[in-house]
């Protein structure tokens, strides 16, 4: 039996006092003790607060774009020169390796977007997709490509858009159509995110976030369904994503964050 307080009551949590519960059976024969501990958040949940990495050899490039594959952190641009070049580090120590140019790419034409999934980089260049298993030496692998997503992804999934579809790198590193681009489908596609439903671990849902010639809109699908779904924008105009210049995504704590270019803080 377990004698509780009621809702008048309070109990003090003060660390260092140590609450105790004590469960009594029916028949009062056992008895057993449970240790109450609380845990308290200490970060404000509405804030980023962001340090500064180690950045010892670390080489500024222009028009960058970073991505982690097997725990490597991967830098990709333009050198002073305008060479496309990566340079490289241990995601947790080590310095930043010298630039390095990129070797069986097109002389122009990149998209700007790095991917990683199954253990291998993926970028647009013109409108084929170039794989590269260290960042450096790159060959094409899929033609007729409109648009690379950026994605951050928990199940190791990478897509791609083509004039008529939209398709996905499978686990034999094969890009296959899923669906077919669905009527206001974005033109540019910031970023996507997947993660495991709470509900149901073996179901994944992605979330999608392009940018139109003068909106933003969010889209979102289940594994178990191949179609992409547009989510309603809120009937209150403050409540919605505004549509921004460079605008950059990312997911942190269960929530995702915008920011972009005009737009003083971000949008959660």
């Amino acid at each position: 039996m377990l004698y509780y307080w009621s809702g008048y009551d309070s109990i003090d949590f003060t660390p260092g006092r140590g609450v105790i519960f004590k469960v009594v059976s029916s028949d009062g024969s056992y008895q057993r003790d449970y240790k109450v501990q609380l845990n308290v958040r200490t970060v404000f949940p509405d804030s980023l607060l962001w340090s500064q990495a180690d950045s010892i050899g670390f080489t500024a490039l222009k028009k960058p774009c970073a991505v982690i594959s097997n725990d490597i952190v991967y830098n990709i641009g333009y050198d002073n020169t305008d060479v496309l070049c990566m340079t490289s580090r241990n995601i947790s120590q080590g310095v930043w390796s010298d630039p390095v140019a990129l070797s069986g790419i097109p002389a122009a034409g990149w998209g700007g977007t790095v991917v990683s999934s199954g253990g291998k980089l993926y970028s647009l260049f013109g409108t084929s997709i170039y794989s590269s298993s260290d960042g450096k030496v790159w060959s094409s692998c899929k033609d007729d490509v409109k648009c690379l997503v950026k994605t951050e992804s928990e199940s190791d999934v990478a897509w791609a858009v083509t004039s008529d579809s939209i398709i996905r790198l499978t686990d034999l590193e094969k890009w296959t159509p899923v669906s077919k681009v669905p009527d206001g489908f974005p033109d540019s596609v910031a970023i996507a995110f997947d993660y495991p439903l709470v509900t149901n671990t073996s179901v994944t849902r992605t979330v999608l976030i392009g940018e139109g010639k003068d909106s933003v809109s969010v889209w979102t699908n289940l594994s178990t369904d191949n179609d992409w779904v547009q989510i309603d924008a809120p009937s209150n105009a403050s409540l919605r994503l505004p549509s921004l210049k460079n605008l950059s995504v990312i997911r942190y704590d269960g929530s995702i964050f915008a920011f972009g270019t005009g737009l003083k803080g971000f949008h959660q």
